[in-house]
């Protein structure tokens, strides 16, 4: 079962797309950046209102099998985008602390879990036997590995992961993209952007268009642009609180911490963000 987002580019790269394909993970920079390539390769602009089709929440199996079953339009291919559809969530319930409410839930859960079963079924049959002038995309933010049907995905086709970057990774890609536009941005300022950005790739990709707007012909980002442009997250607040902290500055230190609150982050999130701020530190 392949997970490799390196597969996915060689098959971009050569042409070679496939007919199914399982997106999942938190990264959605990734995941649409690489939705949109495959709908670049395989569709033309002129006839992609006719040949791209998406589906969110609460799909019937029937309309997805409808959809993949219609002939392109003026095309060889036609891409059909199946968003959250919740085929790919394991049978685990979460914990309550309320037993009767749990038992409720339970009796409800059975029920639906008969449902899907019947359709997940469907769905696996089906792809066994899949028309190759489709392209479907399962767009999910978790999925169960166990089940038979992303086992089946992962033979007919590829099952893509795309959890959150590494840190040195996103700075080079933060230099990459002031690169394109002409602009030097050290790794110790890349760094620090990517510190005080929110997780994800989008929220960074923000920020910079931010800093190319602020420095305008300045050829250079600097610390000061960055800490001047940036937004308030809660990430910016740790990595302020660290330097607070490791500066014995008590009042700002409580402030701080008293911002955080104020944004209902949960105290244990908070020490285990400060915690790996000063890990990263010691590195």
């Amino acid at each position: 079962m392949s997970m490799s987002i390196g597969t996915l580019k060689k098959q971009i790269k050569g042409n070679d797309i496939k007919s199914i394909y399982l997106f999942y993970g938190p990264e959605e920079f990734l995941k649409k950046y690489y939705l949109n390539s495959i709908e670049e390769k395989i569709l033309d602009k002129n006839t992609l209102a006719f040949n791209k089709i998406i589906l969110e929440d609460k799909i019937s199996v029937s309309k997805i099998i409808d959809n993949c079953d219609t002939l392109p339009v003026f095309s060889e291919r036609k891409l059909v985008i199946v968003k959250n559809s919740e085929f790919f969530k394991g049978s685990k319930d979460s914990k309550r602390d309320n037993k009767n409410k749990e038992e409720k839930d339970e009796v409800k859960m059975e029920n639906k879990t008969k449902k899907s079963k019947s359709n997940v079924d469907t769905i696996l049959e089906y792809i066994k036997n899949f028309p190759s002038y489709t392209c479907l995309v399962f767009y999910e933010d978790e999925i169960d590995k166990r089940l038979k049907l992303t086992k089946e995905i992962g033979k007919q086709g590829l099952i893509v992961e795309f959890p959150y970057q590494k840190s040195e990774d996103l700075v080079k890609w933060v230099q990459n993209i002031a690169k394109s536009y002409k602009k030097q941005i050290s790794v110790e300022t890349a760094s620090l952007l990517v510190e005080i950005s929110d997780f994800g790739m989008t929220g960074i990709r923000n920020e910079i268009d931010k800093l190319l707007a602020y420095t305008g012909e300045r050829k250079t980002i600097t610390d000061d642009d960055v800490k001047n442009v940036g937004s308030i997250t809660s990430k910016s607040i740790i990595f302020n609180l660290t330097d607070a902290i490791v500066d014995k500055n008590m009042a700002a230190s409580l402030r701080l911490l008293n911002e955080l609150i104020t944004l209902k982050e949960p105290i244990p999130k908070i020490i285990f963000m400060i915690a790996r701020q000063f890990r990263q530190l010691l590195q």
